[in-house]
């Protein structure tokens, strides 16, 4: 069981790494959004306007593994996601 568990981790992290070579602000320019849409202050984005474009926190906890905590708490989105960076 032990390894199994491992393994899924790993392969979600090698998913996340090779998958996704956008940035967040790149996926976000081709939809449309300019800086405004994301940033009210700079640098950080506004972790309220995140949340309320992806269909609040339970509709990104049920959609993701990955975003569970979100049910319980109020994590920055920055602390996984690099906006101007490759993920």
């Amino acid at each position: 069981m032990k390894a199994l568990y491992l393994s899924f981790i790993s392969l979600l992290i090698l998913f996340s790494s090779v998958a996704f070579s956008a940035t967040i602000a790149q996926n976000h320019q081709v939809k449309g959004l300019n800086c405004e849409g994301c940033h009210t202050t700079m640098p950080m984005a506004d972790y309220n306007k995140c949340i309320a474009c992806h269909g609040g926190k339970e509709r990104l906890a049920a959609s993701n593994p990955q975003h569970s905590a979100l049910k319980t708490a109020d994590i920055p989105c920055s602390v996984c996601h690099k906006g101007h960076t490759e993920r």
